[in-house]
């Protein structure tokens, strides 16, 4: 496949390869024109190539709450035919990859919070399909990521007092406890939440208190029990 099929594919192939997604939801992206797919192609790579400023990043976060209004408002119309709402969950999750561009500029990160782009970001955290969560928990980060706070400090600060202002940890810590790390993905998501909690701390130190009473330190110290436990019934079973 020429390079962008390629990308195409890869961009959606998660949405399907799920337990949650069963065959209808397949059938519709495999039911897809190439017209269709290429369409989106070129939509994903018009979006690589656009200068980021302030007028993209509120653009980039009115298309994210536009699909993301539309998705939901499919899914109460349609609570029994998922056939009918996975096509706007495909572009809620394409919006969602979109945001990562805003990663690669923490100069343009009070834009965001201003926009209201990190409250509608923290709410994503709640979606009932899994890969959109995983999807948003890889983008919170990739925006967390201490070299980008480190690079532009003032900005980065503004992020990070946002997310605390919405509950991230409490909601991060609701996420864990929903996710299995028997499944791969789950496995780097719940990798990927413990990433973002250690880059808040070591960007502001007194968020380790606020975690740890939001349940953070609770849910860590419940899978050691569980390890530990796991780990005396095999020594047991192989005496």
């Amino acid at each position: 496949k020429r390079g962008v099929e390629a990308e195409a594919d890869g961009a959606y192939e998660g949405m399907f390869k799920r337990k949650t997604l069963q065959a209808p939801e397949k059938k519709l992206y495999e039911d897809m024109t190439d017209e269709e797919r290429l369409a989106l192609v070129m939509e994903l790579e018009e979006d690589k190539t656009t200068e980021m400023d302030d007028g993209t990043v509120r653009r980039i976060i009115i298309n994210l709450e536009k699909k993301y209004a539309k998705n939901q408002e499919l899914r109460i119309k349609h609570v029994e035919q998922p056939e009918k709402f996975m096509e706007s969950e495909i572009e809620l999750h394409v919006e969602v990859g979109k945001c990562l561009a805003v990663a690669t500029q923490p100069q343009l990160y009070p834009v965001l919070v201003q926009a209201g782009g990190v409250k509608l970001i923290v709410s994503l955290l709640h979606h009932n399909n899994t890969d959109i969560v995983l999807g948003v928990v890889d983008l919170l980060h990739e925006l967390t990521d201490n070299d980008l706070i480190n690079e532009a400090v003032e900005e980065g600060m503004q992020l990070v007092v946002s997310l605390v202002k919405n509950q991230i940890m409490s909601v991060l810590v609701q996420v864990l406890e929903a996710l299995d790390e028997k499944v791969e993905d789950e496995a780097k998501g719940l990798h990927n939440i413990l990433g973002i909690a250690e880059n808040l701390v070591e960007a502001d130190p007194d968020l380790a208190e606020q975690a740890f009473k939001q349940g953070l330190l609770a849910w860590i110290l419940g899978r050691l029990k569980i390890r530990s436990s796991m780990l005396t019934n095999y020594t047991a079973q192989s005496c």
